[in-house]
């Protein structure tokens, strides 16, 4: 007699109502597996009434119900920064820039945390940044074609690696005139 004996037949007969049989037609194959197997694990009582068992098969979690591929949760729009590709190229030289810096020498610019090593980061940032500017500005339009015209690749790098290079001249001074 299953999950109930014949508790099941005494509350509904030999025929389900109708109810039962739309609400289980609205529930998809993996939502009744889901509810069948809750029941058998969690369940306490006798035969369930339609709310419980409809519950058990689309709730999620504890309590969240499953609406289905058709429900959607929208996701707000989250403003911040707005970067263009010369400020993520940036971030990507940056970033490979401090892991080699970083492999060179230990604590480059102070003990991590510090106070010290994060305006020596602010100093590199600012330099970093600077780049980025300098190469925005570096682009041409021909006025024929509206093709843009950018730097070499190895162009590019010569001009990261300068501006690296001021941003350590500007922390070596910064960290001397805290030493003193």
């Amino acid at each position: 007699m299953g999950f109930f004996g014949d508790g099941l037949l005494r509350k509904f007969g030999d025929e389900p109502p109708e109810e039962w049989i739309e609400a289980i037609d609205a529930l998809n194959d993996f939502q009744l597996r889901r509810g069948f197997k809750r029941l058998t694990f969690s369940w306490k009582g006798g035969v369930p009434n339609l709310p419980d068992f409809v519950r058990y098969c689309r709730a999620i979690g504890d309590d969240a119900p499953d609406e289905g591929p058709s429900h959607q949760v929208s996701v707000p729009q989250i403003e911040g920064p707005k970067f263009d590709g010369w400020d993520i190229g940036g971030n990507i030289r940056f970033w490979q820039y401090i892991t080699h810096r970083l492999t060179e020498s230990y604590r480059p610019w102070g003990a991590p945390w510090s106070e010290e090593h994060a305006e020596c980061t602010r100093i590199a940032v600012r330099y970093k940044n600077a780049w980025a500017q300098d190469m925005r500005e570096s682009e041409t339009m021909d006025t024929n074609t509206g093709e843009i015209t950018r730097l070499t690749e190895q162009e590019q790098a010569c001009q990261f690696a300068k501006c690296m290079a001021r941003a350590e001249d500007d922390i070596l001074q910064f960290r001397q005139r805290k030493a003193a």
